[in-house]
């Protein structure tokens, strides 16, 4: 996993900002979605929500098609539901990592 990027993220949520893909330096595509998706997933595991919410795609404004994908997010969800579900999701984010100091 790329500590840095994580940490990244983090201070964004402990922040209230989102981050916009091409601000992490690692590209785009697979590289990026990997690196996201591995990310989302350890958070996940820790009991966390998924921190690569706070990644998001300076056109769309909302995470890319590879964000759907992580396993802890609905696959089924319909396109008119993914702002509402993201918009949730950052928020869990935000609010965990500002109140949570211990989390690390």
């Amino acid at each position: 996993m790329r500590e840095d990027i994580r940490q990244k993220l983090i201070q964004a949520a402990r922040t209230g900002e989102i981050v916009f893909y091409q601000d992490l330096g690692i590209g785009r595509g697979k590289v990026l979605g990997q690196i996201l998706t591995d990310i989302s997933e350890y958070e996940h595991d820790e009991g966390r929500p998924l921190l690569s919410a706070i990644a998001v795609s300076k056109i769309k404004g909302m995470p890319n098609e590879g964000f759907w994908d992580i396993p802890p997010v609905p696959h089924a969800l319909p396109n008119k539901q993914r702002p509402v579900y993201w918009a949730r999701e950052l928020m869990k984010v935000i609010d965990g990592w500002q109140r949570h100091s211990e989390w690390r």
